[in-house]
């Protein structure tokens, strides 16, 4: 028999946390972000089981937003992220830093027409 034989506690279960931040990434994939509780940090949030999954602090950023609802749609995202490029190049002291990103807030059994979305760009003072 092997040895140490380690026990560890159940897992915890972490209930949803919003927003669910979608971005293209250089793979022409796209990249899924989820924020956790505040209570944890990268130490204590649990270990993924899957190798495409990275924990990382991501600092407080600054970022442009425009409000939308409905379900998630390349083109309406495209239409979203084309209509808040245009506001924000009308303020010519923001420059973008980041591709647009689209945050979801509601589980997906809430009703389209209810559900609150946001299309998210990055932006830095010039």
């Amino acid at each position: 028999m092997p040895v140490p034989i380690l026990q560890k506690p159940e897992s915890e279960k972490i209930s949803m946390t919003a927003p669910v931040v979608i971005a293209p990434n250089e793979n022409k994939s796209w990249t899924m972000t989820f924020n956790m509780p505040s209570k944890f940090t990268t130490q204590t949030l649990p270990v993924p089981t899957d190798q495409r999954v990275k924990i990382e602090k991501v600092e407080p950023r600054f970022v442009a937003a425009i409000r939308f609802s409905g379900t998630w749609d390349e083109s309406r995202n495209a239409e979203e992220s084309k209509k808040l490029m245009e506001w924000i190049k009308s303020y010519h002291e923001y420059e973008l830093i980041s591709k647009p990103m689209f945050a979801g807030y509601n589980p997906p059994w809430t009703l389209p027409f209810l559900r609150r979305n946001e299309m998210l760009i990055e932006l830095r003072r010039k």
